[in-house]
């Protein structure tokens, strides 16, 4: 398995356990109901953490290195212990919960981390693409809100050439087939499409139908530019 498969089943996880509830009634605990859905132990199972593979974090301090084994390791024993055909007991919830939650907590950061990496490198590429023309760029901040990531700041990236506006718009992390969308439109029109990203590759989506993907390249992105341009006028 992946890294990113090993990011999907924590998340998928996250999804069964329910550990982020929010309730808008004063009837309801989300406490209560966080442990009860904690209490079906679908999320309570070694499968979780199957795609771990220490390799893939070398790259990091020492120290978040064996925090994270640590817990894997908590996890993946108290998980395994848990009968096939039984459920498990009140103090084998609350022991993986404690090694999931810092499982959890380390996926989000990295995961987020990750992903800001990957929209800012594509927006430098498209900078450096804009300077190379004497077009000019601005950044504007923007509040990202994921179910499993939370809230977090992204920018937003507008290159205005003579002719037209564009903006280079972050959508979402998680979307179909995909670990990345950035919307790309015309202004004012509003007319665009997307960019999607897969394997660490950023690919265009082009505006007219029926076309291929176009791996990201100065080109690829020049033509979407052109073809959205002459789209809107």
């Amino acid at each position: 398995m992946s890294k990113e498969g090993f990011f999907s089943a924590v998340r998928q996880a996250c999804r069964l356990a329910g550990p982020t509830l929010v309730t808008d009634s004063e009837k309801l605990d989300a406490g209560a109901i966080e442990l009860q859905l904690r209490g079906t132990d679908l999320w309570l199972t070694s499968r979780v953490v199957e795609g771990y593979d220490p390799e893939d974090y070398r790259d990091l301090p020492t120290a978040a290195q064996e925090a994270l084994a640590n817990a894997i390791e908590g996890f993946r024993r108290v998980a395994s212990a848990v009968p096939p055909d039984a459920p498990a007991t009140r103090d084998q919830r609350d022991e993986a919960w404690g090694h999931f939650s810092r499982i959890l907590r380390f996926v989000r950061e990295y995961v987020t981390a990750e992903w800001l990496g990957a929209v800012e490198f594509l927006f430098q590429q498209a900078e450096s693409l804009a300077v190379k023309r004497e077009w000019g760029t601005k950044r504007f901040p923007k509040t990202l809100a994921d179910s499993f990531l939370g809230a977090y700041e992204v920018s937003q990236l507008l290159i205005h050439r003579p002719d037209a506006r564009f903006m280079l718009d972050p959508v979402a992390r998680y979307a179909p087939g995909t670990t990345g969308l950035v919307d790309l439109y015309v202004m004012p029109s509003l007319g665009g499409t997307v960019l999607t990203r897969a394997n660490g590759i950023w690919r265009i989506h082009p505006p007219q139908p029926g076309q291929p993907l176009q791996p990201w390249s100065e080109a690829a992105f020049l033509s979407a530019l052109d073809g959205l341009a002459r789209a809107a006028a």
